[in-house]
């Protein structure tokens, strides 16, 4: 008989060695190794997250997946350096695949971060593509608050040569339909922010009911701190005291609330 000679007593062993090697397949395609960036990136690897993603990139160039992951993990990875690159990627993620909302969110992110440096020419053109990316996001995911958020922001603090203004900030949240109340309400709290309305300010984001979500918690963290800071530099006491005791309230676990 051969060393495992297809005799009539081998059919059982040969279904065992053909049942062993499916499974060795299987278990190494589900091989926690094979990882995906954007739980990287959610975990805080950010390293992990860029090694991975070049690794996409690659491995099938016009994947436009593996250019997004590959420049949002480098912007959110937060060093300076690494700016320049992480808009290119993304650019060539939106190239590659015109129609990648997320992709085009972080472009506008990551064009708006460059923009701080360089000569004017540069700063406009990339406020510029910050503006445009945030308005193809919107465009394309109409009910994203994060993207919508994003370009009210832009509008409200820019200056007109690059295409700010409140009217056009106002616009977007007229038109803006979300998904849950409590957007709408940090929308307007955000424009009433600008316009130096704190009274407004306070009492929309007193009807924010929704804040176990991680979006709408930040962003309602953000315009408080922003509101009580002001009123703290400008020496309006009672009113960032009221400001800070909300604060306290509704995020009785940051310390920020405390401090101010």
């Amino acid at each position: 008989m051969d060393s495992i000679g297809m005799t009539s007593s081998s059919p059982g062993i040969y279904f065992f060695l053909c049942l062993v090697v499916s499974l060795t397949a299987m278990a190494l395609a589900e091989s926690p190794e094979v990882v995906d960036p954007e739980a990287l990136m959610t975990a805080g690897h950010w390293s992990e997250a860029v090694a991975t993603a070049q690794t996409m990139v690659k491995e099938e160039p016009s994947d436009a997946m593996g250019w997004y992951f590959l420049g949002r993990a480098l912007f959110e990875q937060g060093r300076p350096d690494d700016l320049g690159d992480a808009v290119s990627h993304l650019s060539r993620a939106v190239s590659l695949e015109p129609e990648l909302a997320p992709a085009w969110f972080w472009l506008g992110r990551a064009s708006g971060q460059l923009a701080g440096s360089g000569g004017l020419v540069e700063r406009m053109h990339l406020a510029g593509r910050s503006r445009k990316a945030f308005a193809r996001a919107l465009e394309l995911d109409p009910e994203n608050f994060e993207f919508a958020y994003a370009l009210v922001q832009f509008y409200l603090r820019a200056p007109s040569m690059v295409g700010g203004g409140s009217g056009k900030a106002e616009d977007v949240i007229e038109r803006f339909v979300g998904r849950r109340p409590a957007e709408k309400l940090l929308l307007e709290a955000s424009a009433s922010l600008a316009g130096n309305d704190d009274e407004r300010v306070v009492s929309l984001l007193s009807e924010v009911g929704d804040m176990d979500d991680r979006v709408i918690r930040r962003i309602w963290k953000e315009i408080a701190l922003q509101l009580g800071r002001r009123q703290l530099s400008v020496q309006f006491w009672d009113a960032a005291v009221s400001t800070y005791r909300l604060i306290i309230a509704r995020l009785p676990d940051l310390p920020g609330g405390y401090l101010g």
